[in-house]
């Protein structure tokens, strides 16, 4: 069924699908199999259904004087309490390759080596993530790491991203740093393919902001509190039956 996935534009110019993507949008993308001849027709357009086995590989274009539609600079932020100390919480949170564990639409996060690394104790972490049928990826470093109550990041290549994440110790009425208030904010460039699918700004944010960043969130809370917790807890109590023994 090959070419399945393409359609011709209409009378109007646009493609008939709510799946259109422009090409000119698109600096080199990989298709699957069943979509690697472009019809005859609609050579100007290309229409996709991407599923989570079959992606495109989207990749940003470099140059953007020859692009009339500047992308999107989308701000975002979210906050969660967390029944844990911020030492807890900064240990596993700073651990990136567990990224992927909780937040669902990354798909790996890799140390590894590069000509962008800027000294040992700067690391480059390669970062891939799906959305709407899309693959992104991109290269990042932390550029703070303030145990345990601060981590700041920035992209040095691909999609432009950069951020911040806070832990704040909340103090129970026994004065004791029992729980964390914990707040990500993160800035990105929207690529003009994902910009075009929401259309406005703020129903991009809004998406961001509560199915990803409060997603991940919610997640890291529930992740910690049934592996982390629990080890720790173990840990300390083996510790405890070795020392009596002693």
């Amino acid at each position: 069924n090959e070419g399945a996935c393409f359609a011709p534009p209409s009378s109007s110019g646009r493609c008939k699908t709510p799946s259109c993507i422009e090409k000119t949008s698109l600096k080199q993308a990989v298709y699957p199999t069943v979509c690697q001849k472009e019809p005859h027709y609609g050579r100007d357009r290309i229409c996709t259904r991407a599923t989570n086995e079959d992606e495109i590989l989207y990749e940003e274009e470099e140059e953007e004087e020859e692009s009339t539609t500047p992308k999107k600079e989308i701000a975002v932020s979210a906050s969660i309490e967390l029944p844990f100390p911020s030492s807890v919480a900064f240990d596993a949170f700073s651990d990136l390759t567990r990224q992927p564990s909780w937040s669902p639409m990354i798909r790996s996060v890799e140390y590894i080596e590069s000509e962008l690394t800027i000294d040992d104790d700067t690391p480059v972490t390669e970062w891939t993530m799906g959305l709407k049928g899309f693959k992104f990826s991109w290269k990042s470093i932390s550029t703070v790491l303030e145990r345990p109550y601060r981590i700041e990041w920035e992209s040095i290549s691909g999609l432009k991203n950069f951020g911040k994440i806070h832990f704040l110790d909340l103090h129970d009425d026994a004065g004791c740093r029992t729980k964390t208030r914990m707040t990500m904010s993160m800035t990105f460039f929207a690529p003009r393919v994902v910009s075009a699918m929401f259309r406005r700004s703020n129903k991009l944010a809004n998406y961001v902001e509560n199915k990803m960043i409060l997603a991940t969130l919610v997640r890291f809370r529930d992740i910690v509190l049934e592996e982390d917790l629990k080890l720790i807890s173990s840990s300390s109590s083996r510790l405890g039956t070795e020392t009596s023994a002693n």
